[in-house]
């Protein structure tokens, strides 16, 4: 198909516009499809038409007319001239139909047709106020069953022809026409059982000008509108068309009409939920009919909340956090957004009408609310205000005091974490049943022996009351010795040697370490020290140490000697010497406890007779010859030597001389 004019030439798939220059329009259907743009197909019964070329395809028997039109969509205007090739085979059996060619205006008509019934012609029809208000016929007989038709205007004037034998015969001519023109090419069975195939094999058009076919230039527009927002209005527009432009609204398309909606624009004065629903409007001329885009309308109520979200105060671990919060009314579906205020601004936490926080924190504390919108309107709910908190615990515990009496104040504290509300404190002292202490640092300025003992603390919120952990408050004096080790002097077969010292206060257990001068090492930590089989070498000068968690006291010191017993290592000899000659009595001694002294003894004298040792005679005489022993005393015991026996012999004497006495036993 070939569409041109001087001034711009129109395409299949686009459509015509109005133009002041001369339109032609040249289609041999060769492409098989039908352009939208350029031609509408109508048909009336069961009848359809399957090709452009217009073939009937089949129609239903008992059917007494069925239709099947293509309409050129636009609308010609001036001087014009349409012509069509057909081809329509012959039936037999009386079967009555015919291809129209026609040129429709608003109020007249005019059109030629090949007849077939029961013999081939072709007609003329001028109908309207062409004719003067009755349709005219004019026939011609005996014409081909494929050939050509056309009109043609010139001015006013309308004829009506047919090819035969290679030129055009007119059928019939009328004046009066002026307006503008639909080209329609129609195909029509009147046969209660046709069977009719009719085809256009060619369509040629000259005309002036086109107008621009029937358009809608603006669709009513879809609204949301609360009831008590007052009338709505839908309106719709055309452009183009040919004859005058009918409006026809519908409520829900596929009911009946809106009574009030015959204008192109639709006022609604009190809209209701009823209301609501597709609005389309019809719109038509002489030749078209089109249908708007659906406006949507949706008429409500304004949002009201039925159901606003309540606040509280909890505990982290009590389970999910759920608010709820319920609207109605709206011009639409109703959405909900949460929002969540705390002290960092304002968040979106949910959109959906329940908000659920499965594991809530500290930081879901703060002020909730729904915001509910249909999309034109947004309503927010009561502020809901929840407070999140941990249980009530401690931070940190209070920790055990050891400490001596003089070290000055005692401070016990703990810190509280958590809790819902105003957290106190108490402070118990075992057993004590009133509490010592609200303060969370609980201090006594000058602590004494009674404030030592068993601590607790108690933390309370405003629903649960958690306890620490229990501690000891120890109080001493400071370590010091109240029993010196005292010095010992003893012989080494005096049994064990037992050293002790006791110390008293202290802060904990006292341990003893015990020292002997000379040693860096201790030499015990055993209190009383024991020394089970002592001996002189243990001798020394001891000391104890006694210690406590915090310091170390040192004793006096004890002067530790102990000595073999006192025993002659050597007795004193028997010995004569002659008169005047120096004699040496002489004993030794070991052993023994401190200085020893000596002391001789001559038997038949109470008294020492010496204590020198050794003890010289010098010039011993005759009167000195006797028995001797000796003494040694220590500072505990005195031991005597074996004894001696002294003979002095006289110088020689006459021979009358008395004899020397016997030798005195002992």
């Amino acid at each position: 198909m070939v569409f041109s004019c001087i001034a711009f030439s129109v395409f299949a798939g686009l459509n015509l516009a109005l133009a002041a220059d001369r339109l032609t329009i040249d289609d041999d259907f060769a492409d098989g499809a039908l352009n939208a743009s350029l031609w509408s197909v109508t048909q009336s019964g069961p009848m359809a038409v399957s090709e452009i070329k217009g073939a009937i395809a089949a129609v239903t028997p008992g059917n007494e007319q069925a239709k099947g039109r293509l309409a050129l969509a636009t609308a010609v205007h001036g001087n014009l001239s349409v012509e069509i090739e057909y081809d329509a085979k012959s039936y037999a059996g009386g079967a009555d139909g015919r291809i129209l060619l026609q040129v429709q205006g608003p109020s007249s008509y005019a059109s030629v047709y090949y007849h077939r019934f029961d013999m081939d012609r072709c007609e003329a029809v001028f109908g309207g106020t062409l004719s003067g208000g009755a349709s005219i016929y004019a026939y011609r007989e005996q014409v081909p069953n494929k050939g050509k038709l056309r009109i043609a205007r010139t001015g006013s004037t309308f004829t009506a022809a047919y090819w035969q034998s290679g030129s055009w015969r007119t059928i019939g001519t009328r004046d009066g026409f002026t307006d503008d023109a639909v080209i329609r090419i129609q195909f029509q069975s009147t046969s209660a059982n046709p069977a009719f195939d009719f085809r256009v094999t060619r369509f040629h058009l000259d005309a002036d000008s086109a107008s621009a076919p029937l358009a809608i230039s603006a669709h009513p527009e879809s609204c949301n509108r609360y009831a008590d927002e007052g009338p709505i209005t839908l309106k719709a527009a055309a452009t183009g068309g040919f004859g005058p432009i009918k409006y026809e609204w519908f409520h829900d398309p596929g009911s009946g009409p809106v009574p009030a909606g015959t204008g192109d624009t639709l006022t609604i004065a009190k809209p209701a939920a009823g209301t609501s629903g597709k609005y389309v409007c019809k719109i038509s001329d002489a030749t078209t009919s089109l249908e708007s885009k659906p406006a949507v309308v949706r008429v409500g109520e304004r949002i009201q909340f039925t159901q606003h979200p309540t606040g509280g105060r909890r505990y982290a671990g009590d389970g999910a956090l759920t608010l709820t919060a319920a609207a109605k009314g709206g011009v639409g579906p109703l959405s909900y957004a949460w929002r969540h205020e705390t002290g960092g601004g304002t968040k979106t936490v949910s959109t959906v009408a329940s908000c659920t926080i499965s594991a809530p924190t500290v930081a879901h504390s703060g002020k909730y609310w729904c915001e509910a919108t249909d999309g034109r309107d947004t309503v927010k709910s009561n502020v809901a205000e929840w407070i999140v908190a941990e249980r009530p615990g401690f931070q940190e515990h209070p920790a055990p005091v050891r400490q001596y009496m003089d070290g000055g104040p005692l401070t016990l504290q703990a810190k509280a974490i958590g809790g819902l509300g105003i957290v106190s404190y108490r402070w118990f002292k075992k057993g004590v049943d009133a509490p010592v202490s609200t303060d969370a640092a609980f201090t006594i300025q000058t602590p004494t022996a009674a404030d030592a003992g068993f601590y607790r603390c108690e933390v309370r919120d405003e629903r649960e009351t958690v306890q620490s952990t229990e501690i000891e408050v120890v109080l001493a004096d400071h370590l010091v010795f109240e029993q010196q080790p005292a010095s010992v002097r003893r012989y080494v077969d005096a049994g064990p040697l037992i050293l002790q010292a006791v110390a008293k206060g202290g802060l904990g257990p006292v341990a003893y370490q015990w020292f002997v001068q000379g040693k860096d090492a201790p030499v015990s930590t055993e209190n009383p020290f024991t020394i089970a089989a002592p001996v002189p070498a243990d001798s020394g000068v001891y000391w104890c140490e006694a210690r406590d968690e915090r310091e170390t006291v040192r004793s006096n010191t004890a002067a530790i000697t102990v000595a073999e017993r006192l025993v002659f290592q050597q007795h004193p000899a028997p010995a004569t010497v002659p008169q005047e000659t120096p004699l040496t009595l002489q004993a030794a001694t070991t052993g023994g406890l401190g200085p020893v002294s000596y002391r001789w003894f001559m038997q038949g004298k109470e008294t020492p007779v010496s204590t020198a040792n050794p003890w010289v005679l010098a010039a011993p005489m005759p009167s000195d010859s006797g028995v001797y022993w000796c003494e040694a005393q220590d500072e505990c015991e005195t031991v005597r030597s074996n004894t001696a026996a002294i003979l002095v012999e006289p110088k020689p004497v006459a021979p009358n001389a008395a004899a020397l006495p016997a030798e005195p036993k002992p």
